[in-house]
């Protein structure tokens, strides 16, 4: 249900408008649009951002890999780890990565470390402090915005 273009897509989905099946991946979009008929479910993405995230965490570690590699991975003594262990090993994961970047990132430049991972409140000039906003920043800085599992951050 994630997209449309994956093999997986079987045309159905649980949000449908106007009889067309809507897959996961526009669901921000139409929960969130400011116009147009979207402003019926406004509300309610409040209550399936944090799904939607979920979804998204779970088919981009999918999609670095095999469907088959996996689920070997998240396979201990024989039993498949259930959704909420897969997100919390993920989460764990993500948060060591984004630790690494950050701190890669602290190395790199240095004493101009302060001037570039920063930004304007008000009149101050506030410097970033969490790593995932560090990771972040220097991902795009790098061009790797998509990469979250450090293949092509360093």
């Amino acid at each position: 249900m994630w997209d449309d273009t994956s093999q997986f897509w079987k045309g159905k989905s649980v949000l449908v408008i106007r009889d067309h099946h809507i897959p996961i991946v526009y669901w921000k979009e139409v929960y969130t649009s400011k116009g147009g008929i979207a402003n019926w479910k406004m509300r309610q993405w409040e209550g399936t951002k944090s799904r939607y995230f979920d979804y998204k965490v779970l088919v981009e570690a999918m999609r670095r890999t095999s469907p088959n590699d996996f689920y070997k991975r998240f396979t201990v003594g024989g039993e498949r780890l259930g959704y909420k262990a897969i997100l919390k090993q993920l989460e764990t994961e993500r948060v060591a990565e984004d630790h690494r970047v950050a701190q890669l990132a602290r190395n790199e430049y240095g004493s101009d470390f302060k001037q570039i991972f920063g930004y304007k409140k008000g009149r101050t000039w506030v410097v970033k402090t969490k790593a995932c906003h560090i990771a972040e920043q220097y991902r795009k800085l790098k061009g790797n915005e998509g990469d979250k599992n450090g293949s092509g951050a360093s």
